[in-house]
């Protein structure tokens, strides 16, 4: 497919309502971000005028098994993760997820989305870029202090998260306060699902993954998987390199 043909494609869902599978309709707005897997969207939850969500849509053209699979991993540790009497607040919320019918190629194929939590806020990969010497330490214990709890969350779930880093913590502002939200569970190694998808060489990021994870199988990656990450990610933040 050409280039004009997917942006076609992409504008085509601006103002279009997308059904979930618990019956939601999100009513998509506007292009947030796009990358070679799938489009950002902001939208409004249940009305048109409702309070903004984010809706994550794989592109059409790009669906393989791999993406479909990352993309099914990261809805079910969501609904895991959500399901809780009291979600964390330092996890990324989600919503619901489904699938909406595209024309491609002279068919319809039903390409999956998922709905999350709108953070109006910036990662902490741009926060790092723009303070290269690095982060005030009492600001640095205190968003840590919260990574580390969703971190917690997550691993009494048995999950572990794979992919943590700073592009992977937005840091919203919420009553006057800083708020540490992380977010991207597509790599997460969990209960329940099967060998073959959690047994991949994730695409880890040099630097914050620990050397277990490029092992062929990963068969060591478990929580001390993330612990590793976690203080890399504070060294960067206090060192800022």
């Amino acid at each position: 497919m050409t280039s004009q043909g997917t942006q076609r494609i992409r504008d085509s869902l601006i103002g279009t309502p997308l059904l979930g599978e618990g019956g939601t309709r999100f009513h998509v707005r506007e292009l947030l971000g796009e990358g070679g897997q799938g489009w950002v969207f902001k939208a409004n939850y249940d009305d048109p005028d409702g309070y903004w969500i984010v809706v994550k849509i794989l592109r059409p053209e790009g669906l393989s098994r791999e993406t479909l699979d990352r993309f099914e991993r990261e809805t079910k540790v969501l609904q895991m993760l959500g399901g809780a009497a009291a979600p964390n607040p330092n996890i990324v919320r989600f919503y619901d997820h489904g699938f909406h019918k595209m024309e491609l190629y002279g068919s319809m194929l039903p390409v999956p989305f998922i709905a999350l939590e709108y953070v109006e806020g910036p990662t902490l990969a741009m926060v790092l870029d723009q303070n290269p010497q690095g982060l005030a330490l009492p600001r640095t214990l205190r968003m840590m202090k919260q990574v580390a709890r969703a971190l917690n969350t997550v691993h009494e779930h048995r999950i572990v998260h794979r992919d943590l880093k700073p592009s992977n913590i937005i840091l919203a502002t919420q009553h006057g306060q800083e708020i540490a939200k992380v977010t991207d569970f597509g790599l997460v190694k969990a209960p329940g699902l099967s060998a073959k998808s959690t047994a991949t060489i994730a695409g880890a990021t040099l630097g914050y993954a620990p050397p277990e994870q490029y092992e062929m199988g990963n068969s060591r990656v478990g929580a001390q998987t993330d612990v590793f990450s976690f203080a890399s990610i504070l060294y960067e933040r206090i060192r800022g390199q």
